[in-house]
């Protein structure tokens, strides 16, 4: 027992680590609030943001040193906003915008800027003043941590959404097929096997994307060039740990390889014990509004929803309804408002959605404010727009936390679908509340898991112990049994071929001797 505590004693010294972002909103958030968990635990966390004044709005730590290398101003923000987020929010579900190719040619932009940052001359010195014991960023493998983890001899640790599961499964080399389990492939009908053309029109759809898929590890090839690596399979192997922000409770067991560690709401867990932090503003808001249901109405960081006429008709829905309604809008938003809207530039989500005044949320269902909602029961009417949110919005459908609202049927359908909801919220709150309880209180909880294995990574440098070393070297053939079950049915094939013969033969042998036999008695 004590050798035990002795070797947990160890692991647990402080490590520095090298923590960043690719790009602003939620993003940096999700990776930034991983850095503060491990910076309140003791470690040193110098954090990099590459969006002018982004990091003022994350909490502030002293062990926590954030370096603005930024390389993103309003201007750049805004070509991505006209480009792709508009497009995004006026086509229609499941479809392309027409400034697919252009926001193709932005997204790749992003990745170089991101890696020319990463690996370049002002981070690596960094390295050189400090000795960084491990790198943790989201999609390190084509934001240029990967590459800098490889050049600095450091361990990187990738920081994935549950959509991106995919990327550690590969890594490991695990046994997979493109729809064995929800993706953008399989975004429907969780409760059943799809049919065949669904299936078909799915991987037509990925088909489709795949030039937009591609544009990060395309923006890294010159850059992979330029310091001597032939592929990205290079620098695969500073990646030695994935950590998944999401948790089985509240979506379902995904076919995870054993390096992927579930850490979904590990910023959340002792979050509902803390002091609100509201505005008077907002206090005198929710003070007037006991005897009616308060909505809370929010489409994300950065999406402008002026670009929609349905978001204006969504609020009048709503006004409609006789509720009270706290609205995230934009900065710029001149809309007039009654007294039963409060409108907000900036609204704190967490600290709304525990205050237990809020009945409904009404989202895009990004992956942050999904975690969210659900760890603090409060029901989700989903309306998705682009990216992962059609597929966060089918987990929160088939866990029975809300409902799927498409923004083509606002107009038609948000009336019943909130009065539904409202009606049935004890039900949605009740299934929300023993996720959050398995989250809060499973032995080895999330929060645990994800101080362990960073500390890990750091003292060890790998987490060799959870791979299949075997596996991942195996060729797709290896990993089927191709070079097996190929010959034998085969083998098969060539027998029933040969016995198919041999009794075609004999069938023609007692039919000659059958007419033989006639003609002789005639």
């Amino acid at each position: 027992m004590i050798i035990l505590l002795l070797a947990l004693f160890q692991i647990s010294q402080t490590a520095n680590i090298f923590s960043g972002a690719y790009f602003s909103g939620s993003h940096l958030t999700a990776v930034y609030e991983v850095a503060l968990v491990l910076a309140e635990a003791g470690h040193n966390v110098t954090f990099v943001n590459l969006v002018s004044g982004e990091l003022d709005k994350q909490t502030q730590h002293p062990n926590i040193n954030g370096i603005d290398i930024t390389v993103w101003d309003s201007q750049d923000k805004k070509r991505l906003t006209n480009m792709c987020v508009k497009g995004a929010l006026t086509a229609k579900t499941g479809e392309f915008p027409e400034s697919y190719k252009e926001c193709i040619d932005v997204w790749r932009q992003i990745w170089i800027r991101s890696i020319e940052v990463y690996s370049g001359e002002q981070v690596r010195k960094l390295f050189e003043t400090t000795q960084y014991d491990v790198i943790l960023g989201e999609s390190v493998e084509i934001n240029g941590m990967a590459l800098l983890g490889t050049l600095m001899n450091v361990p990187a640790i990738n920081f994935q959404a549950s959509f991106g599961i995919h990327l550690s499964q590969m890594h490991g080399n695990l046994p997979m097929l493109t729809s064995s389990q929800p993706s953008m492939i399989y975004a429907e009908g969780f409760d059943q096997s799809p049919p065949i053309m669904y299936r078909l029109s799915r991987l037509m759809f990925m088909y489709k994307n795949i030039p937009f898929m591609q544009c990060g590890s395309q923006a890294m090839k010159q850059f992979l060039g330029k310091h001597g690596f032939s592929s990205l399979d290079d620098v695969k192997g500073s990646i030695k740990l994935f950590l998944t922000n999401d948790h089985p409770a509240f979506t379902f067991p995904y076919l995870r390889p054993p390096h992927d560690i579930p850490m979904g709401c590990a910023n959340l867990l002792g979050s509902k014990q803390k002091p609100l932090k509201l505005s008077p503003e907002i206090e005198h808001f929710l003070e007037n509004s006991k005897v009616k249901d308060v909505v809370y109405v929010s489409f994300g960081s950065y999406v402008k929803m002026q670009y929609v006429s349905w978001f204006a008709e969504l609020i009048d829905i709503l006004v409609e309804l006789d509720l009270r309604i706290i609205v995230k809008v934009d900065k710029q938003s001149e809309n007039k408002f009654p007294e039963s809207v409060l409108p907000l530039n900036w609204a704190p989500q967490k600290d709304l959605l525990r205050s237990g005044h809020v009945k409904l949320f009404i989202s895009h269902c990004g992956n942050n404010g999904r975690l969210e909602t659900i760890y603090y029961n409060v029901p989700v009417l989903c309306i998705p727009q682009f990216g992962d949110q059609q597929v966060n919005s089918e987990l929160i459908k088939h866990n029975g936390f809300g409902e799927i609202l498409f923004k083509e049927d606002v107009l038609d359908q948000a009336a019943k679908a909130v009065r539904d909801m409202l009606a049935n919220y004890g039900s949605y709150r009740k299934k929300m509340g023993i996720a959050s309880d398995i989250v809060d209180n499973e032995p080895g909880n999330v929060k645990e898991n994800l101080i362990f294995f960073v500390e890990y990574v750091a003292k060890y440098k790998n987490a060799d112990y959870l791979l299949n070393k075997v596996i991942q070297q195996q060729s797709l053939v290896q990993i089927y049994n191709l070079d097996i079950i190929l010959p034998a049915c085969l083998i098969i094939i060539i027998l029933l071929g040969l016995l198919s013969c041999l009794l075609v033969k004999c069938l023609m042998f007692l039919k000659n001797r059958i007419l033989l036999k006639r003609q002789k008695m005639e």
